[in-house]
């Protein structure tokens, strides 16, 4: 799995994955992540793994079943008090959510209209 990390703003880190994924492979992106200067409480985080191979773990999205089950993890994580994720379908709509630039929110995965 490689990845790059980079930074949109002082407080915002850009993640992006590709290859296959692998147990491994994230726990070398999230020690090089932690060990990065300003990385901390408060920073927030665009993950992009659009590009990963993802055969063996479930995430990011390109099919709608992948899709909802990444909004099933996004419910998951909304019950551990601190975690805060959203799946959104574009780069574009994660920024804005990250910055608070009012992107609307998504419906449920059951109720999302099909391409």
């Amino acid at each position: 799995m490689e990845f790059e990390i980079s930074w949109i703003e002082s407080s915002l880190a850009s993640v992006r994955t590709s290859g296959l994924a692998s147990a491994e492979g994230f726990t070398a992106l999230y020690e090089q992540l932690a060990a990065q200067p300003g990385f901390g409480p408060g920073v927030k985080m665009l993950s992009d793994h659009t590009d990963l191979d993802v055969s063996a773990l479930v995430v990011g999205h390109r099919s709608p079943a992948k899709y909802g089950l990444a909004r099933m993890f996004e419910a998951l994580a909304a019950e551990e008090p601190g975690d805060l994720v959203r799946v959104v379908e574009t780069s574009d709509d994660a920024l804005a959510w990250l910055r608070g630039e009012g992107a609307k929110p998504l419906p449920p995965a059951s109720r999302r209209a099909e391409p």
